[in-house]
């Protein structure tokens, strides 16, 4: 870590649904707080992740085996 005023985290998405404001992915996530946490991830039409401008997605690791 470069620099320590930076905190991160990461999510792993374990589903991919829709709803009535469109397709979103549900993941679980830690590091944030010190607990671990579910949370709701818009995505676009195509499927992509929609960038929000608070607290920006930097990253998007995709595993094809």
């Amino acid at each position: 870590k470069a620099n320590r005023n930076y905190e991160s985290h990461s999510r792993i998405v374990v589903q991919v649904a829709q709803d009535d404001s469109g397709p979103f992915a549900v993941a679980i996530g830690g590091n944030e707080g010190n607990t671990v946490g579910r949370n709701i991830v818009r995505l676009t039409p195509t499927g992509k992740v929609k960038q929000r401008h608070a607290s920006p997605y930097i990253a998007l690791v995709r595993i094809v085996e």
